[in-house]
């Protein structure tokens, strides 16, 4: 099967489609913005087309159609226009309707989002790859880093800034919900297909979204009930056995009510074993997942409410291992996460005038979450509940205040039996309540000078009453030139079980510190960047710089001793130092290229053990499993007439220093540091009318980490590790896939 589709996958890189293409791009007539979205057809016809995320479209002509067409977009004034000239690329202008306010508040909050350093990614980005969840929907881009978290789980887990992602607010829809108890696992509680578009803030974020953001904030826009496509159905099939089936369906009820449903079901049902080490290179899984939602909308008011019910069953371990079976040592290695969740939210929207809205965030959260790995037991439950309300409003001279309260109640309950190597038993509750106060202003000092400053105070009933400042500043030193600057400060508490979960699964016995402190940091930045072209075709360059300091960070420490994992506050320094270059540049039409590097210096304060430093001492290391270096090349290739897209991403790894292993037997030792490797992705898809077809292929040359699992032959001895991991688990994998879209 796989060399049937390594013959389709090439022949098919090979295929180029040529046809009459008529090709333009539809530009807001006042700000020069391109829309995105709008609809053209052929007059008295049912052919069309709508531009994509940069306004451009691309549309077929026969010779027996008007060649008049038509063109709008919602807001806008529908044009037509007869086409003389088919072989020149189009620029269409539409004029706004003047009584439309949500036009004036989108463009509004566009351009007070571009003041912090922003990063969009859309749908185009994420068809690059199968992007089959959040957590891999980041494999063409550079400022978020995805790797697998341990040999026996499956998890992908994120870092951003050089920093596990439980730093950075991941966010949906301005609702901060990957967190707690889902906050290493709930990126993948979200299908490719359900997302709209990710914005990635770097550096300090808003306040009006809470304390906890240190790194950055990731927010995710789903699927609206409003969606073009009315309907859209995905397959995917990998040759490892994952098969996923989503279905998003959308239906305007009556001029105020809109909905929309989103489907998804994956299952994993083959027991892999490619490196031959006896245990599963992934776990089998049943998911399904469900998302439903309304929007009611009129003159003075929108408001939209939903819930997501979900059900991921994971079963790993040893290849014999079955779940149904008792365990103790003389039975398979064995791993089991049964999770349940259900969320319900609601957002309305009050329009005060042409210049003032109120808006009311709801949200509720239930998860459950029981597991099991070798001896070992797992049983954890968080309830989640938030209230946001934002008032704002722009000034004579168009600045914008925001002001709001919130309310946040979190209710924790876990507990951890540990078996082996030795008994011992954890039973952590907390309860937390919240009530924060906070501000935000932006100031449009000069035209080329913005400044957007936040301050929030909060009273906690566990971390007392403390302040949360942050600032963005942006200058415009020329034309598509900008500079911008980032501080801000955040907080927030470990959930030190959940979060150390992968280091876990192996023969570590835990030692968590009493008295464990809320994570505090400062985070600094600056960025530069500039648009331009060069042979009269458009790049964008970037740079930027940040650093994170922390006032205290809960330390997992792997160095003490390869039987040991130790949890405890920081005692002495902790920072990350982040470099990145980006450069995009459309060297010819249709083709797009992204090159890009990234220099980390991540470093802790370990407490020392008689192996690293006799006098046992705290001293400051290299953060472990983080690579020092990173680069990635991306290039994309798509025909005249759309009808072939070809995506080709190449990611460099730098080396990882390595957790310490110099007192296990000579043959259970790792080397001081990882070495240096290549990953290589590609798909190339095909457009048919409302079908569209993908073929691609992960790490294609099929390089694997060379022992993933310390002592795999006995996962019962005081050697087996299985959370130890700097690079893929699994080798080449190859996936075939299908799209049907109905548009409205």
């Amino acid at each position: 099967m796989q060399k049937i589709l390594i013959f389709i996958y090439f022949w098919a890189i090979h295929v180029v489609a040529f046809a009459q293409t008529l090709q333009g791009i539809i530009l807001d007539k006042e700000s020069q913005k391109p829309l995105v979205g709008a609809n053209i057809i052929w007059k008295n016809t049912q052919i069309g087309t709508q531009t994509n995320d940069e306004g451009k479209f691309y549309l077929e002509y026969k010779p027996n159609f008007l060649p008049i067409l038509v063109v709008s977009y919602t807001g806008y004034q529908i044009d037509s226009l007869q086409i003389k000239d088919f072989s020149s690329p189009l620029t269409i202008y539409l004029k706004a309707n003047q009584t439309l306010q949500t036009v004036e508040i989108k463009a509004n909050q566009a351009q007070n989002r571009e003041i912090a350093n922003t990063e969009i990614l859309t749908s185009k980005d994420l068809k690059k790859a199968a992007c089959c969840n959040l957590s891999e929907s980041f494999e063409t881009q550079t400022t978020i880093d995805v790797q697998t978290a341990d040999a026996v789980s499956g998890t992908k887990q994120v870092k951003m800034l050089g920093l596990d992602g439980v730093y950075a607010q991941i966010m949906i829809e301005n609702i901060p919900t990957v967190r707690g108890l889902i906050a290493k696992t709930g990126m993948h509680y979200f299908p490719g297909t359900w997302i709209q578009s990710i914005e990635i803030n770097k550096g300090a974020g808003s306040v009006a979204n809470g304390y906890e953001s240190m790194t950055g904030q990731i927010n995710v826009e789903m699927v609206k009930p409003q969606s073009k496509e009315k309907l859209l159905f995905n397959f995917f099939a990998g040759d490892w056995g994952r098969l996923e089936a989503n279905l998003n369906l959308s239906q305007k009820i009556s001029e105020k009510w809109q909905t929309a449903t989103l489907l998804h079901a994956s299952t994993l049902a083959v027991a892999n074993d490619n490196n031959k080490d006896g245990f599963m290179d992934l776990p089998q899984y049943q998911q399904l997942n469900l998302i439903n939602r309304w929007k009611y909308e009129n003159e003075k008011i929108e408001t939209q409410f939903g819930m997501h019910v979900l059900v991921d069953n994971k079963t790993g371990g040893q290849v014999e291992y079955n779940r149904t079976l008792p365990r103790s040592l003389q039975m398979p290695y064995g791993f089991l996460s049964d999770d349940k969740h259900l969320a319900l939210f609601a957002k309305t929207g009050f329009f005060l005038g042409e210049k003032s809205s109120l808006g009311i965030i709801t949200n509720y959260a239930h998860h459950q979450k029981n597991a099991a790995w070798g001896l070992n037991d797992y049983t954890g439950t968080q309830n989640y509940a938030l209230m946001n309300l934002i008032y704002e409003t722009e000034t004579t001279r168009k600045d914008k205040l925001r002001l709001g309260a919130n309310f946040m109640a979190d209710d924790y309950k876990e507990s951890y039996i540990q078996n082996f190597p030795n008994f011992q038993s954890f039973n952590l509750q907390r309860n937390e309540k919240n009530t924060g106060l906070f501000a935000e202003y932006t100031w449009n000092i000069h035209t080329k000078f913005q400044l957007l400053t936040g301050l929030r105070y909060d009273w906690h009933n566990l971390m007392g009453n403390f302040l949360t400042p942050r600032l963005h500043a942006k200058y415009e030193i020329g034309q598509n030139t900008f500079l911008r600057l980032s501080v801000g400060r955040g907080q927030r508490i470990a959930n030190a079980l959940v979060e150390s979960m992968p280091f876990l699964m192996s023969s570590r016995s835990l030692q968590i510190e009493n008295n464990l402190s809320p994570e505090r940091a400062w985070n600094y930045g600056m960025s530069f960047s500039h648009k331009g072209s060069w042979n009269e075709q458009p790049y964008n360059f970037e740079v930027s710089y940040y650093r994170t300091d922390f006032e205290n960070q809960i330390i997992t420490d792997l160095d003490y001793s390869p039987q040991t994992i130790r949890i405890y506050n920081l005692q002495g320094k902790s920072f990350a130092n982040s470099l990145q270059t980006e450069l995009k540049y459309e060297p010819w039409k249709n083709v797009e290229i992204a090159l890009s590097y990234k220099w980390y210096d991540v470093r802790n304060s370990f407490v020392s053990t008689p192996q690293i430093n006799e006098s046992s001492q705290s001293q400051v290391l290299l953060a472990p499993l983080v690579a020092r270096h990173r680069a990635l090349f991306n290039v994309a290739y798509t025909t005249p007439n759309q009808r072939w897209k070809a995506d080709f991403t190449t990611q460099f790894w730098g080396r990882k220093r390595l957790p310490n292993t110099k007192t296990n037997p000579s043959e259970h030792q790792l080397a001081d540091f990882s070495p240096n490797f290549f990953l290589l992705n590609s798909q190339i898809t095909h457009i048919w009318k409302r079908w569209e077809f993908y073929l691609g292929a992960e790490n294609l040359l099929n390089f694997m980490q060379d022992m993933p699992i310390i002592k795999a032959q006995n996962p019962f001895s005081p050697h087996f590790d299985a959370g130890l991991i700097w690079g893929p688990v699994m080798g080449r994998m190859l996936y075939a896939g299908l799209r049907f879209s109905v548009m409205r």
